[in-house]
């Protein structure tokens, strides 16, 4: 039986991942929160995670592990896939 080798890449790749479905849920929260008081707090708790998320980003970026495209041709992609829909 083999063993899966797991680098410091996948390592990032699941935190990021990990961090984007929190951002996820996080923001669900904020959004179906009534109470202004929760609201608030649920408001800086989102703003940590951003911030967070951003940190192993740059992180991802500085260690080459992922590309830093060029914004005009991610809108170019962005345009043709919706142009497909």
């Amino acid at each position: 039986m083999e063993t899966a080798v797991i680098n410091d890449q996948d390592i990032l790749a699941k935190m990021l991942a990990d961090s984007k479905a929190a951002l996820h849920c996080q923001t669900v929260a904020l959004a179906e929160t009534t109470n202004v008081q929760l609201r608030e707090i649920w408001t800086n708790h989102l703003n940590t995670a951003i911030d967070e998320h951003f940190k192993l980003a740059d992180i991802a970026v500085n260690k080459r592990y992922n590309s830093n495209p060029d914004p005009v041709q991610m809108i170019r992609k962005d345009e043709s896939v919706k142009l497909k829909l």
